[in-house]
């Protein structure tokens, strides 16, 4: 995952509005849906949310560093594309089929927008991370499976930043959490921020973590259902994150220093 995607995540439902904002202290991410031609009109899409629009930008952006290419070439069938995400390939209105290619075209048309603030500099950043997206209709009659397959070109800007700041994240640890956009999250957070934890351990307050994660929380005991959400989710990661050192407390949680999640590779010897 994109160091930036650990602190700044996507939607976690369903919006009814074409644009998302999410801000974590001098960080800001703003997603605005997009429209894709389906060969006789322009489609407007939604904006991409959920753990199944999460699955499918780790897959993007594994696929493009594993193989060091900005064209990442899905497989050959829905299915086949839900299997190499840990997910298994169920029809109906609520199956996974349905819900994967909503948020595979809304994740190809949608465009982000980040801000920063680094002293006196404000900066805004436009990026279309995926600059082309090819998607084949296999003909009628034919077997030909890789004729379904859906091709993503990275813009060049992305997968240039993508290979200076990805975030490596145990696989085994991201399927498992598949069933929640929150707990995926959170471990995303953890698996960026902890090994970079200074030896003193670090707190945060759950007012900066309602900030920063509780944007979808609304109503008169929205801070309230946030913290009692998030120490489920928070439980969620540590569990298929052992080596993670994170103390709950009343007012906040306590980050001490941790080993990554993949340990990093040592330099060859000559």
């Amino acid at each position: 995952m994109h160091s930036t995607m650990c602190q700044l995540a996507l939607p976690r439902s369903e919006q009814a509005d074409y644009v998302f904002e999410r801000q974590c202290g001098n960080s800001s991410l703003r997603i605005a849906a997009g429209s894709l031609w389906d060969g006789k009109e322009w489609v407007q899409q939604p904006l991409p949310y959920g753990p199944m629009a999460r699955m499918i930008l780790a897959f993007v952006n594994t696929y493009a560093i594993r193989n060091q290419t900005p064209e990442v070439v899905g497989g050959g069938s829905k299915a086949e594309c839900l299997r190499m995400m840990g997910k298994t390939s169920t029809g109906g209105k609520k199956g996974n089929n349905r819900m994967f290619e909503k948020q595979l075209l809304a994740m190809a048309a949608c465009e982000m927008s980040f801000g920063f603030r680094r002293g006196e500099r404000i900066s805004t950043c436009n990026e279309r991370p995926i600059k082309k997206f090819d998607r084949w209709v296999m003909r009628p009659g034919t077997q030909d499976l890789s004729a379904q397959k859906s091709k993503f070109v990275l813009s060049t800007d992305y997968f240039s930043s993508l290979r200076e700041h990805a975030v490596p994240c145990n696989i085994h640890a991201v399927f498992a959490l598949s069933y929640s956009a929150l707990a995926l999250d959170v471990y995303f957070m953890l698996a960026e921020r902890l090994h970079r934890v200074p030896e003193k351990p670090v707190f945060l307050r759950w007012a900066n973590l309602y900030g920063q994660f509780g944007q979808e929380y609304r109503g008169k005991h929205a801070a309230r259902d946030f913290k009692r959400a998030y120490t489920k989710a928070l439980h969620a990661a540590l569990h298929v994150y052992p080596d993670a050192k994170v103390d709950i407390c009343a007012d906040g949680i306590r980050l001490h220093r941790s080993p990554p999640p993949i340990p990093r590779r040592r330099p060859l010897i000559a």
